[in-house]
């Protein structure tokens, strides 16, 4: 443990106070002691200092977990630990999440989730942050969604847009047949399809999973929403 939970805290209210930027160490030191209080003030601070939403997940949250992961890798952080670190994350973004003015609703509906055999809930429900703070409403399907399921989630609700996450991308052939069927399906609602994550960053996956936008950040994925998003209606 990089100090005790006591600790992280009065580090966490001090960065709180301060005008300077949350550093990613210091969020590290905060997911490692599994200090949830310390992880929603460090998140709840920037959004109160006026950082925007993709600037805290890109510049600060992606690279914390990602340092988590390579921890792990390392064997320096256990299975259960690293679990316990992303657990803390989320249930921190959750605390942000419900603090978080949204825009003047719109009609957009988005439908978020990762692909089949990926178990990492974090991208989606960033997602949807990001999507609920333009103003827009989301189907979030979590993680180890199968494409053939999202399909028909998608027939259902219709929605604007659909953002898929993949870290991990197995049994490529399946998934190329049916991303095929859902992208028809898309073409004729008009719906928009938007890829992120390391599976789909080989441009020779790219190539069998065409879609409207393939985000490598947050930043990017909240250009799009503003870029396409229907304009309010007032619900």
């Amino acid at each position: 443990m990089n100090g005790s939970p006591r600790a992280t805290s009065t580090r966490a209210t001090d960065a709180r106070k301060s005008t300077a930027k949350l550093s990613t160490p210091l969020l590290l030191d905060a997911l490692i002691d599994f200090n949830e209080e310390a992880v929603r003030e460090l998140l709840i601070g920037e959004h109160v200092r006026g950082r925007k939403l993709p600037l805290i997940f890109d510049e600060v949250v992606c690279p914390a977990m990602r340092r988590i992961g390579d921890l792990w890798y390392a064997g320096k952080l256990t299975v259960a630990h690293e679990h316990l670190a992303t657990r803390t994350m989320i249930m921190a973004l959750q605390a942000l999440r419900a603090v978080v003015v949204s825009r003047e609703p719109t009609e957009m509906l988005a439908i978020c989730c990762a692909v089949e055999n990926d178990y990492h809930e974090l991208p989606v429900l960033l997602a949807q942050m990001l999507v609920e703070s333009e103003g827009g409403r989301v189907v979030n399907l979590g993680a180890n969604t199968p494409l053939f399921s999202l399909k028909e989630t998608m027939t259902r609700y219709t929605p604007q847009l659909v953002c898929i996450a993949s870290t991990i991308l197995l049994d490529v052939e399946r998934a190329a047949r049916e991303y095929q069927e859902l992208r028809h399906t898309a073409a004729r609602s008009g719906i928009k399809l938007v890829l992120g994550g390391a599976g789909f960053a080989p441009n020779p996956i790219r190539r069998r999973f065409p879609a409207d936008l393939y985000a490598k950040k947050f930043a990017d994925l909240l250009s799009f929403i503003t870029a396409s998003k229907v304009r309010s209606v007032g619900i």
